[in-house]
């Protein structure tokens, strides 16, 4: 056993070897840029751009995970999956995003981003009946950079500045999940979350001409809470034919409420050195909700749907957050994410099949409205996924390729437009841990 973990941890460590302002910048007279290495703009308003990630199988067919079992990959969509479990699975992904943003004047700006998607670890304690898992992965990220230039008049003279506005940080959430077979094709599972993190933004403000001072302001929170994931995953084998499978799955996730301490600061560019603000509140997060569907003709072919609900008209936060005004309109909507897709293994499981037939060909879509409005209308997400499972030379290890294309927004309605393109690369290595050693 100790060789085993031994080996297998050199395997994962080598394997890891902008309606940003849609009042204000669509309104503005100035021009609007973006840059650098950032995000999404629509990532500024509320607790920022929600993430999920189930698995890199999940991921590359639209994010459509909810019946999936859990065996050849740990599914964290839905913690019964995990009863599904016969290898011990240590797996990580990263991801490359690049987008393009326009605005109703045509102003372009282009950014890209890297981060470490997620870790995950799960290892059956009764295999195909108990399973045990846990990860760390992104639930929010805040990360834009925005520029406006415009200008005042100043007793007749005209007094060009810059206004950049720069979110950084999010939430993330540490998961602690069992499912268990309670009966022959059903299983439940329950997971326990943590989240925490910090929420920042700044606007700084810089002139051209001297005599002007250059100020920032700065607005942090601070966030953390708990909360519970429970989900149910039946399966029927047999279903037309002797080696068709069919599962259904749902998952429900608990509201919460999340302790919050905001600070604001105030200073001179590059400076945060007066304290305005120091206050503590409290958030609070709706439910989520959602079903699907996994259908496998046969062991080559995988087509699977789902559905997920999160009613975000009933998010409260007594602290001030973009996008959101504690004693008015809300400005957020409900958001319903529709998703499907399939996948082709052409040698289904012949392990002495060649490396082509081998490789998993994945294909999916995803419809996402985004969870605020820009007055009379809402961000829509629209993307194509897709992605290949790459087997290696240890059986129950693969490398994970995954490609996200979409779009969201609408400057027609004064909303940005958003084009991006997200690469992914992922390690999932699978064994056998925990073996008793026979004599004899």
């Amino acid at each position: 056993m100790t060789r085993g973990l031994r080996r297998t941890s050199r395997r994962f460590l080598h394997g890891l070897a902008i309606a940003a302002t849609v009042a204000l910048l669509m309104h503005a007279p100035g021009t609007f840029a973006q840059d650098g290495s950032d995000g999404s703009v629509y990532s500024r308003f509320g607790i920022g751009e929600l993430q999920s990630y189930g698995s890199p199988q999940v991921v590359a067919m639209g994010g459509a995970g909810s019946a999936l079992g859990g065996n050849r990959y740990a599914n964290h969509m839905n913690p019964a999956a995990l009863a599904h479990r016969t290898l011990t699975g240590v797996a990580a992904g990263l991801s490359y995003e690049t987008i393009q943003a326009t605005d109703r004047f045509q102003n372009v700006g282009r950014l890209s981003n890297g981060t470490l998607k997620a870790i995950q670890f799960s290892f059956p304690i009764l295999t195909s009946q108990l399973g045990i898992g846990a990860g760390l992965e992104p639930f929010s990220t805040r990360r834009y950079r925005i520029q406006v230039e415009d200008e005042f008049d100043d007793d007749g003279a005209t007094i060009p500045y810059t206004v950049d506005f720069l979110g950084s940080g999010g939430i993330h959430k540490a998961s602690v999940a069992a499912g268990l077979a309670v009966v022959d094709g059903v299983s439940v599972g329950l997971e326990g979350q943590m989240l925490f993190g910090l929420l920042e933004e700044s606007r700084a403000t810089t002139f051209s001409q001297d005599g002007y001072a250059a100020s920032t302001l700065t607005n942090s929170v601070r966030v953390r809470g708990f909360t519970a994931r429970i989900g149910v995953l039946a399966t029927i084998d047999g279903l037309r034919t002797e080696t068709d499978q069919l599962s259904v799955g749902a998952q429900f996730t608990l509201p919460t409420s999340m302790f919050a301490k905001r600070v604001v600061m105030s200073g001179r560019a590059q400076e945060r050195d007066t304290l305005l603000v120091f206050s503590d509140g409290e958030i609070d997060l709706p439910f989520s909700a959602s079903v699907g569907v996994a259908y496998a003709p046969s062991p080559r072919w995988l087509i699977v749907g789902d559905a997920r609900y999160e009613p975000w008209t009933n998010f409260e936060s007594t602290i001030p957050l973009p996008g959101y005004d504690p004693d008015g309109d809300s400005g957020l909507v409900d958001r319903t994410r529709v998703a499907a897709g399939f996948e082709f293994v052409p040698g289904g499981g012949n392990l002495l099949a060649s490396y082509l037939l081998r490789t998993g060909y994945r294909l999916g879509f995803y419809f996402d409205p985004v969870y605020l409005t820009g007055g009379e209308a809402s961000a829509n997400t629209i993307a194509i996924t897709g992605g290949l499972s790459l087997p290696t030379r240890v059986n129950g290890t693969r490398v994970d390729l995954n490609l996200e294309v979409g779009t969201r927004g609408m400057p027609d309605v004064g909303l940005v437009r958003e084009r991006f393109i997200r690469f992914g690369l992922n390690l999932n290595v699978g064994e056998r841990w925990f073996l008793k050693t026979r004599l004899g």
